[in-house]
Order: structure tokens, then sequence, then C-alpha cells
């Protein structure tokens, strides 16, 4: 299966970057939801152009969350909840909802961690983009 992936701009690189800078910045909670952006950035524009016509869309692509990941797996036969990153994966997304909804607060570790973890998701889709394109 051949894909064409350039409909969208590469908006998860401007995201992560943003992420990487606000943590320079001392704006952990804020690098903590862009990194997070990134990566929801990029599971659509990966999930989306393999969904068939009429073929329903997840409501997000929070691939941490049971429904768009059951969807991205059948998509593209990734397992990626089998890879090493992904404990710390879904521990940065439950990190991110809770500073959106203000039980929490992240400190520079943790905000680097975050970063880090979404840099290796993004990679990662990266690999199954290509593979996909092949």
């Amino acid at each position: 299966m051949s894909m064409n992936w350039t409909t969208q701009p590469p908006y998860h690189d401007e995201l992560l970057t943003l992420s990487h800078t606000l943590i320079g910045e001392g704006k952990y909670d804020l690098a903590v939801v862009v990194a997070q952006m990134a990566c929801e950035v990029l599971a659509e524009q990966t999930m989306r152009p393999l969904l068939k016509p009429g073929q329903k869309k997840p409501w997000n692509f929070n691939l941490a969350s049971k429904e768009p990941l059951k969807l991205y797996k059948k998509l593209t036969h990734d397992k990626i909840d089998a890879e090493t990153f992904w404990p710390t994966y879904t521990k940065h997304v439950e990190r991110r909802h809770k500073i959106l909804h203000g039980s929490e607060r992240a400190n520079e570790a943790q905000a680097r961690e975050s970063f880090d973890v979404a840099r290796a998701f993004v990679m990662h889709l990266g690999l199954v983009r290509k593979r996909l394109s092949t």
C-alpha cells in the first residue's frame, strides 16, 4: 500500500520544538500539553488516510485511549503498545490529563520526560508511515 502523507503540514515537528522551547522558559505544564498535541496531530495524520470512505473515525486521536488505539492497530498493523516507550507514554498522557484538569503541576524533570517520550512516539510513527509508504 502506498500512502501520500503530504496533504497536511508536519505540525508535530513544530509542536515538539515549541514544547522544548517552553521547557527552557520554565513553562513545564504547557510543555507537557504541547508535547501531547504533537503526538495526537501525527496520529491523526497517520490514521486519517488509512480510513475507508464511510468508516467511522475516532472522536480523538489519543492513542492512550482504548478505541483510538484499537483502530490505529487495525489500520497500521503496528503494536505500538508493545514498544518500550509505551509505559512512559501512558504516564505522560495521564500527567497531561491531570495538568489540564488542574489536579497536577509538572516540574522540569516531568516536562523533559514528556518531551522525550513524545519525541520517541513521533519517531515511531515516522517509521510506521515509512513502512506503509512502501
